[in-house]
C-alpha cells in the first residue's frame, strides 16, 4: 500500500503554489526558458506564463528573470524562487518521512495486503508524480 499527499500554498482557499508550478520552476531552471519548460511539461506556453503571473501576483514577488546578455529570451530563477522551491522542496521531503513512519505503523492487515514495500525515496518521488491522485492537504499560508 502506499500513500500520496500533495503541499499546495493557498491563501483563503485561492491557490497559489503546488506540485505543478513547482515543476514548472524546476524546469525553467533545468532548461532556461519557459518555453522549453512548458513543453518539457507537455502544458501550453500561454498557461505556463499565466500560472506563474498568478504565483507572483499573490506572493508579491517576481519568480522568474530576464538572463542578462540574451535578449529577454532566457529565463533564471530569482533568489525567492530559488528560495520558495527549497522551502517547498524540504516540506515534501519531510512529509515523505513522516508518510514512510506512518506507512510503518500500519495495521497488521494492511501490510498483507500490500504488494510491494513501502520505500521512503520512492515515496518522495511519488510525491512529485501524484499530482493528479492524491487528497489535498491545506496549509494555513
Amino acid at each position: 500500500m502506499d500513500i500520496f499527499a500533495k503541499i499546495f500554498l493557498e491563501d483563503q482557499d485561492k491557490y497559489i503554489f503546488g506540485p505543478g508550478r513547482a515543476a514548472l520552476l524546476r524546469a525553467v531552471d533545468e532548461l532556461g526558458s519557459l518555453r522549453k519548460a512548458a513543453h518539457k511539461l507537455g502544458i501550453s506556453y500561454r498557461w505556463a506564463w499565466g500560472r506563474l503571473k498568478d504565483a507572483e501576483k499573490a506572493l508579491g514577488v517576481n519568480l522568474l528573470a530576464h538572463e542578462p546578455g540574451t535578449g529577454g529570451k532566457a529565463k533564471i530563477l530569482t533568489s525567492e524562487a530559488r528560495e520558495l522551491l527549497a522551502w517547498y522542496s524540504a516540506i515534501e521531503k519531510n512529509l515523505a518521512t513522516v508518510l514512510a513512519k506512518l506507512v510503518a505503523k500500519q495495521p497488521d492487515f494492511l501490510r498483507r495486503t500490500a504488494s510491494r514495500q513501502f520505500d521512503t525515496e520512492a515515496m518522495h518521488a511519488r510525491l512529485h508524480h501524484a499530482q493528479h491522485h492524491a487528497p489535498r492537504l491545506r496549509t494555513g499560508v
